[in-house]
């Protein structure tokens, strides 16, 4: 006979007990509702489904079942809630930083051009290197100035998708463009 795990007595203990089966009830049986609340509040579908991720990876990797005082839910949805309400104040703060940065009209970013032929003709060769999905990342964020949340919504990935693939670009790039470091 199984646990209980509808107990939160009994799946608290489990848990405590790194029991995954115990894990998996509770993601199955939260993570539908927590994405629901967290899309209420920051209203980004990627963005709500990667709060709830992370909410499940931190609640298991960190053992936070262990706060756990009263119930499970409930601590589930303060925490959600505190994460969403975390997001939108932090991507606040990002907008207005990026507002605040006066720079002259006349300005052109150095990513804008490449005055040098030969670094972009091995730059040309070096985006060769990447899967197609890590060059369609690394396209949009430094080609057409996106971000990784815009990226995201439009290739319907997780913004940790984004972050991955820009990761591995990123370094490939690096690893080919070595020579040019002191550009």
């Amino acid at each position: 006979m199984s646990p209980d795990y509808g107990n939160d007595v009994i799946l608290l203990e489990r848990l405590k007990a790194h029991d995954l089966q115990a894990f998996n009830y509770l993601y199955n049986n939260n993570r539908k509702w927590l994405y629901v609340l967290a899309l209420s509040i920051v209203k980004d579908e990627c963005e709500a489904q990667d709060l709830v991720q992370d909410l499940f990876i931190d609640f298991w990797q960190q053992s936070l079942y262990k706060q756990v005082t009263t119930s499970i839910k409930g601590y589930l949805s303060n925490s959600i809630k505190n994460r969403a309400f975390n997001f939108i104040r932090n991507e606040g703060v990002r907008k207005r930083r990026e507002n605040n940065i006066p720079l002259p009209k006349e300005f052109i970013l150095p990513t804008y051009h490449l005055e040098n032929a030969e670094l972009k003709k091995e730059l040309t060769a070096a985006m060769d290197d990447l899967s197609p999905a890590a060059a369609k990342v690394f396209n949009l964020a430094y080609l057409e100035h996106r971000s990784y949340h815009e990226i995201a919504a439009d290739l319907a990935i997780s913004r940790n998708t984004v972050m991955n693939h820009m990761v591995k670009a990123l370094k490939t790039l690096r690893t080919r463009l070595k020579k040019w470091e002191s550009l």
